[in-house]
Protein backbone atom coordinates (compact mmCIF):
# COMPACT_ATOMS: atom_id res chain seq x y z
CA UNK A 1 0.00 0.00 0.00
CA UNK A 2 2.65 2.44 0.51
CA UNK A 3 4.39 1.87 -2.09
CA UNK A 4 1.95 2.43 -4.50
CA UNK A 5 1.59 6.07 -2.80
CA UNK A 6 -1.08 5.72 0.52
CA UNK A 7 0.36 6.72 3.65
CA UNK A 8 0.86 4.26 5.86
CA UNK A 9 5.19 4.73 6.60
CA UNK A 10 6.32 6.44 9.01
CA UNK A 11 5.28 10.69 9.17
CA UNK A 12 2.24 9.67 7.25
CA UNK A 13 4.41 9.26 4.00
CA UNK A 14 3.96 7.02 0.88
CA UNK A 15 5.21 5.94 -2.60
CA UNK A 16 7.94 4.22 -3.91
CA UNK A 17 10.71 6.73 -3.37
CA UNK A 18 10.13 5.62 0.31
CA UNK A 19 12.14 2.29 -0.43
CA UNK A 20 14.69 3.60 -2.79
CA UNK A 21 15.38 6.06 0.96
CA UNK A 22 18.60 4.55 3.14
CA UNK A 23 16.04 3.29 5.55
CA UNK A 24 13.57 1.83 2.92
CA UNK A 25 15.09 -2.04 2.79
CA UNK A 26 13.53 -2.12 6.60
CA UNK A 27 9.98 -2.00 4.95
CA UNK A 28 11.07 -4.42 1.86
CA UNK A 29 13.04 -7.16 3.84
CA UNK A 30 9.72 -7.66 6.17
CA UNK A 31 8.44 -9.54 3.24
CA UNK A 32 11.72 -12.27 2.95
CA UNK A 33 11.70 -12.52 6.45
CA UNK A 34 7.33 -13.41 6.79
CA UNK A 35 7.76 -15.64 3.69
CA UNK A 36 11.02 -17.20 6.46
CA UNK A 37 8.55 -17.89 9.12
CA UNK A 38 5.67 -19.76 7.24
CA UNK A 39 8.13 -21.55 5.43
CA UNK A 40 10.15 -22.51 9.07
CA UNK A 41 6.86 -22.98 11.36
CA UNK A 42 5.44 -25.54 8.36
CA UNK A 43 8.27 -27.38 7.74
CA UNK A 44 8.86 -27.57 11.91
CA UNK A 45 6.18 -27.33 14.49
CA UNK A 46 3.26 -24.57 15.18
CA UNK A 47 4.62 -24.48 19.10
CA UNK A 48 5.11 -21.78 20.87
CA UNK A 49 9.15 -22.46 20.90
CA UNK A 50 9.26 -22.99 16.90
CA UNK A 51 7.50 -19.53 16.45
CA UNK A 52 9.57 -17.77 19.02
CA UNK A 53 12.92 -18.97 17.34
CA UNK A 54 11.20 -18.02 13.30
CA UNK A 55 10.47 -14.69 14.64
CA UNK A 56 14.30 -13.95 15.91
CA UNK A 57 15.51 -15.40 13.00
CA UNK A 58 13.03 -12.77 11.08
CA UNK A 59 14.09 -10.09 12.70
CA UNK A 60 17.76 -10.77 12.37
CA UNK A 61 17.08 -11.27 8.62
CA UNK A 62 15.00 -7.80 8.64
CA UNK A 63 17.60 -5.77 10.42
CA UNK A 64 20.99 -7.41 8.99
CA UNK A 65 19.02 -6.46 4.94
CA UNK A 66 17.93 -2.84 6.25
CA UNK A 67 21.54 -2.51 7.32
CA UNK A 68 23.13 -3.45 4.39
CA UNK A 69 20.96 -1.25 2.16
CA UNK A 70 21.43 1.79 4.82
CA UNK A 71 25.42 1.27 4.28
CA UNK A 72 24.91 1.13 0.20
CA UNK A 73 22.22 4.29 0.45
CA UNK A 74 23.91 6.51 2.66
CA UNK A 75 27.46 5.47 1.82
CA UNK A 76 28.43 4.64 5.22
CA UNK A 77 31.36 2.57 6.83
CA UNK A 78 29.76 -1.37 7.88
CA UNK A 79 30.51 -0.31 11.83
CA UNK A 80 28.12 3.00 11.46
CA UNK A 81 25.71 1.10 9.26
CA UNK A 82 25.39 -1.34 12.26
CA UNK A 83 25.27 0.69 15.10
CA UNK A 84 23.30 3.45 13.70
CA UNK A 85 20.61 0.63 11.51
CA UNK A 86 20.49 -2.31 13.76
CA UNK A 87 21.77 -1.91 17.71
CA UNK A 88 19.49 0.17 18.80
CA UNK A 89 16.67 -1.72 17.44
CA UNK A 90 17.68 -5.48 18.22
CA UNK A 91 16.79 -6.10 21.95
CA UNK A 92 13.16 -4.17 21.42
CA UNK A 93 12.79 -6.14 18.29
CA UNK A 94 13.74 -8.90 20.03
CA UNK A 95 10.67 -8.37 22.93
CA UNK A 96 8.07 -7.73 20.22
CA UNK A 97 9.21 -11.18 17.98
CA UNK A 98 8.75 -13.13 21.03
CA UNK A 99 5.39 -11.13 21.91
CA UNK A 100 4.22 -11.98 17.97
CA UNK A 101 5.05 -15.86 18.19
CA UNK A 102 2.98 -16.22 21.64
CA UNK A 103 -0.07 -14.38 20.74
CA UNK A 104 0.58 -15.63 16.87
CA UNK A 105 0.30 -19.28 18.49
CA UNK A 106 -2.88 -18.61 20.16
CA UNK A 107 -4.90 -17.17 17.80
CA UNK A 108 -3.33 -19.73 15.18
CA UNK A 109 -4.55 -22.58 17.63
CA UNK A 110 -7.95 -20.34 17.78
CA UNK A 111 -8.28 -20.55 14.26
CA UNK A 112 -7.54 -24.30 13.73
CA UNK A 113 -9.82 -25.12 16.44
CA UNK A 114 -12.76 -23.24 15.56
CA UNK A 115 -12.31 -25.06 12.17
CA UNK A 116 -11.08 -21.56 9.79
CA UNK A 117 -7.68 -23.11 8.91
Amino acid sequence: MGGIGIPVFAGMKGGFGIILEPTGRYLVAIIPAALFVGWYLDTFQYSKIQAIIANILAVFIILIVGSIWLKVAAELPWGAAFKGGMLPFVLPDLAKAVVAALIGIIIRTRLVAAKLI
